[in-house]
Formats: structure tokens, C-alpha cells, sequence
């Protein structure tokens, strides 16, 4: 679909092999062109939106070995760089939305199990886990 009169600025324009390798945000991999001759061979031109927004990370990344573990934020628990790598063992590094404290009301959130964030972010009603 396409508007004439549409404001194109909407978008910021990236270079990625997948729509979340664009995603990032990069400075090196914008094009501004549009076009996906802009790109290195096997990149494609996504038009991302908002990327100013992105450049404040709205989490904490912590370490753990579950979501509720990693959002203890224990000291030394901290994956800035968003990699497992960065976590002792088989812990893995966790978006954290607000650190909890035992006044916190954990009943803020849905919790659904799954082997992965997205599996788990699907919201099936069978991998509630609310306890």
C-alpha cells in the first residue's frame, strides 16, 4: 500500500539481514536511500520506527536463571551487553522491567512459562505459571 501524501520520516531506514538484525539501529547500517542496494550484499532496507526511542534501553539486563531470578538484580547479576555469555553457568541474561523488592506486588504481570521469552510472550493460556 502506498500514500503519496505519506510522511515517510516516520521511519528510520536500516540495513539488516532480518528485520530484527535492523532493528539495532545501528549508525553504520542506516540508508537513508531506502533502497536495498544501499545495503552489504544480503541485506534488505527496513524501515524501522522510532530508533531516537531506542536509544534509551527501558531495561535492566540481569543474569539468572529465571525472569523472577534475574529481577532479584542482585549485585554482580548485571549483562549490559544483553549476551548469555556475560552470565555465570547455565544463567541466561534477562530484559528486567523494574527490579523487585519484597514490597513489590508481583501480580503486575502475566507469567507464562516457555523455553524462550517469545514462546513464553505468546500468552497461551496453557503456560500460565502464576506461582
Amino acid at each position: 500500500c502506498s500514500d503519496d501524501d505519506a510522511d515517510d520520516d516516520d521511519f528510520d531506514w536500516h540495513c539488516g539481514t532480518t528485520y530484527k538484525d535492523a532493528n539495532t539501529c545501528d549508525e553504520d547500517s542506516s540508508c537513508p536511500g531506502k533502497l536495498d542496494s544501499d545495503c552489504s550484499d544480503g541485506e534488505t532496507c527496513f524501515p524501522i520506527v522510532n530508533c531516537d526511542k531506542k536509544s534509551v534501553d527501558p531495561f535492566d539486563w540481569r543474569c539468572g536463571s529465571t525472569y523472577p531470578d534475574a529481577a532479584e538484580c542482585m549485585d554482580g547479576s548485571s549483562c549490559s551487553g544483553k549476551s548469555d555469555s556475560e552470565c555465570i553457568g547455565t544463567e541466561r541474561c534477562f530484559p528486567v522491567i523494574n527490579c523487585s523488592d519484597d514490597d513489590a506486588d508481583d501480580d503486575d504481570f502475566d507469567w507464562h512459562c516457555g523455553t524462550t521469552y517469545k514462546d513464553a510472550n505468546t500468552c497461551d493460556e496453557d503456560s500460565s505459571c502464576p506461582g
